[in-house]
């Protein structure tokens, strides 16, 4: 069975629309791929017994679920090593077009005030709009936590022992999802993806973020910026790899 993290504007949507378009099963009830509790609001694993996590998943891959995703949180990652069947893989963003992504998005559908500035949106309100997104969401922290180099160490940990790691701007998505049975849709233009510093969204000054905002925000970000430059690192070297250099005589 496949667990996709889905982090947040990391084209994750694409990647769940894929697998379905591909024939993978989801569960019967889910919410772009995540399950759903009693109240229909996506299923949270912190807090919940390593048995019962298990017991989930395993009444899911009986029932013939092949495939879904984990977006709101993401449990320990030693609390699945009772199933090593499970494949996992995920996809990572530049953080600062992510986080822009989600900020205009998050506008535009107006689930924040107009006048709010990028610079207020991470604010820790929500895990998605924290500074180090990525090392919280790895390493199980609150958005008000204290992110440490300890947690940024557990993160990249924890994605070393995933399958495939997406790194959107490196476009290996399409030689990763083949390897979990799923068709790569063609890229759509996502009109959020525009470049960090000028909106190109009509002429809605409420989109802008400036040069002084996303200095900031790469400051608070130092642990996140440096998990993607690692895992950018890999999928380069993986994509391009050296030739071999024939040896003399």
């Amino acid at each position: 069975m496949i667990i996709y993290l889905h982090m947040h504007k990391c084209a994750g949507t694409s990647v769940i629309r894929s697998a379905q378009a591909s024939g993978l099963r989801l569960p019967a009830v889910h919410q772009n791929g995540n399950l759903l509790d009693a109240d229909a609001k996506p299923l949270k694993y912190r807090g919940m017994r390593r048995q019962d996590l298990i017991a989930l998943l395993q009444r899911h891959r009986d029932d013939g679920v092949q495939f879904f995703a984990m977006e709101w949180d993401f449990p320990r990652f030693d609390m699945f090593d009772a199933l090593p069947d499970l494949r996992f893989f995920t996809s990572l963003r530049e953080p600062v077009a992510r986080a822009i992504s989600n900020f205009r998005m998050d506008k535009v559908a107006g689930w924040i005030a107009p006048e709010m500035r990028f610079g207020d949106y991470i604010n820790g309100d929500a895990l998605y709009r924290s500074d180090n997104y990525y090392t919280r969401i790895l390493g199980q922290l609150w958005p008000k936590d204290t992110a440490t180099p300890a947690d940024l160490d557990h993160a990249l940990a924890v994605l070393a022992g995933f399958e495939a790691v997406i790194v959107v701007e490196q476009g290996n998505m399409a030689q990763v999802l083949p390897r979990f049975g799923i068709a790569a849709e063609p890229r759509r233009f996502n009109r959020f993806d525009a470049e960090a510093a000028r909106a190109r969204l009509g002429d809605d000054w409420h989109l802008r973020v400036s040069q002084r905002e996303i200095g900031d925000f790469i400051a608070r970000n130092a642990f996140d910026f440096a998990l993607y430059r690692h895992f950018t690192r890999i999928v380069r070297r993986q994509c391009h790899p050296h030739p071999k250099v024939a040896a003399n005589g």
